[in-house]
């Protein structure tokens, strides 16, 4: 076995650069008109009520005697009864009325969700029986059965999360009775708008990116690494996206304001954040991180892979997404340098992770069942080709001449090192020290 090590190669561009952070506060704006702008209200069918039916029983047919009409009355139905959920759990009398009409589909929608917390953010403090509510309605799990991430978010923003204690580089805190407003507000801003960005490095700001989240399906190639070390996150991402592309897709959610809900694998459970349109670049309009290279002018690229990044990003806030003490709980891109590919497959694909060493008889086993595969390679490759500390996807294995063709998520034709690699066994045991798959 391997000594495991985690693994955050920089392109070599790259390397020498200032890596002091800055906040994004002056550049955020705010998505949250917009989304409130499309809420509607919810609807119910027409009640049900009893009937009362007649059937004519003719008897002109029997000689002799007068014909007589009966009458045959169904039984009345039994009166229909429901529970004002809201009436008899809440007590905020404007709560009750909204969340009355709310649910008349059983059914609390996201732009239902902000509207609820609009309405308690109208007097300027969220008051006790308010904060009791606001428990209550995320509790109410039944709610949000067909959008769960409503809830998660709901709940980060009610119940409290570690990533909390700041927004947009300021101290802000876990909502409780007598919160202000502003910071329920800067709460929800944070959780459904995606307006707390992640600090960056000296020298990049964010702007509006014009590309679409999926201009074609995704393909490993439109993956591209940026200046931070995240090769064993993006090339999970890659190896997901060859593998499995419906595993990306289903990752995102539009929410048609220009914000993305995001969603990765937390112990078996779906966790999310939302992220906007806005990402980083330097001081020529280029993306910095993922799709570095690119004008973020360019509307052709696609976004998701930077998305998935920055979403990452903010995950390792709440503080359960790395161990590294340094790292833990910082919304900043420098926090997710350096990582497993066995734990980034996990948080991607939901499926176990596991690490061994560069053994033929282990790979073809995994390869052949399907697996996501990834290699990571040592400090100083013999082969010029191969980057050292890096991280590389599995592309293909040519059985009959036993060559793998490996991945590089600095990207293909990145104009420094190549992007496809295809190596015999002796290499791959001689370049690279582990690999990291998934069982």
């Amino acid at each position: 076995m391997p000594v495991q090590k985690p693994l955050g190669r920089l392109p070599l561009r790259i390397e020498s650069l200032e890596a002091r952070e800055l906040t994004a506060a002056d550049m955020c704006s705010s998505y949250r008109g917009t989304a409130l702008l499309g809420s509607t209200l919810g609807a119910t069918d027409p009640g049900l009520f009893g009937a009362v039916g007649t059937s004519l029983l003719s008897a002109a047919t029997l000689k002799g005697t007068t014909p007589t009409t009966a009458v045959v009355t169904k039984p009345t139905a039994a009166p229909v009864t429901t529970t004002d959920w809201s009436a008899t759990t809440l007590h905020d009398a404007a709560l009750v009325s909204l969340l009355r009409q709310d649910t008349l589909d059983n059914v609390i929608s996201r732009s239902e969700m902000l509207g609820i917390f609009t309405q308690v953010e109208k007097d300027g403090t969220v008051s006790v029986n308010e904060f009791a509510d606001l428990k209550q309605i995320v509790a109410k799990t039944s709610f949000f059965t067909s959008d769960n991430y409503v809830d998660v978010l709901a709940s980060d923003v009610v119940n409290g999360n570690l990533a909390n204690a700041h927004y947009q580089g300021t101290t802000l805190g876990n909502l409780a009775a007598g919160s202000g407003s502003v910071q329920l507000t800067k709460l929800v801003d944070k959780w459904f708008l995606g307006m707390d960005h992640p600090t960056t490095m000296s020298g990049v700001s964010y702007q509006t990116a014009t590309g679409s989240l999926f201009p074609h399906a995704p393909v490993y190639t439109d993956v591209r690494q940026g200046m931070i070390g995240d090769c064993y996150y993006l090339s999970s991402l890659a190896e997901t996206a060859l593998l499995t592309p419906s595993v990306i897709t289903n990752m995102f959610i539009n929410n048609g304001d220009g914000t993305y809900t995001v969603s990765i694998n937390h112990s078996g459970k779906a966790d999310y954040v939302t992220v906007d349109s806005q990402l980083p670049v330097d001081r020529s309009g280029y993306y910095a991180y993922a799709n570095m290279g690119t004008n973020i002018s360019n509307k052709t690229v696609p976004l998701w892979v930077a998305l998935a990044e920055k979403a990452y990003v903010q995950f390792n806030e709440s503080g359960w997404l790395r161990t590294d003490p340094s790292s833990v709980g910082r919304n900043s891109y420098a926090a997710i340098s350096g990582g497993y590919m066995f734990q980034a497959l996990n948080q991607i694909t939901g499926k176990a992770g596991a690490y061994s060493a560069v053994s033929p008889t282990t790979f073809t086993t995994a390869y052949n069942s399907g697996k996501y595969i990834t290699f990571g390679s040592v400090d100083r490759p013999a082969d010029g080709s191969v980057v050292g500390d890096h991280a590389y996807a599995v592309v293909s294995y040519n059985k009959t001449t036993q060559q793998v063709t490996l991945f590089n998520p600095w990207g293909i034709n990145n104009g420094y090192a190549p992007g496809l690699v295809t190596l015999s066994w002796a290499q791959m045991q001689r370049d690279f020290f582990a690999m990291e798959y998934t069982v």
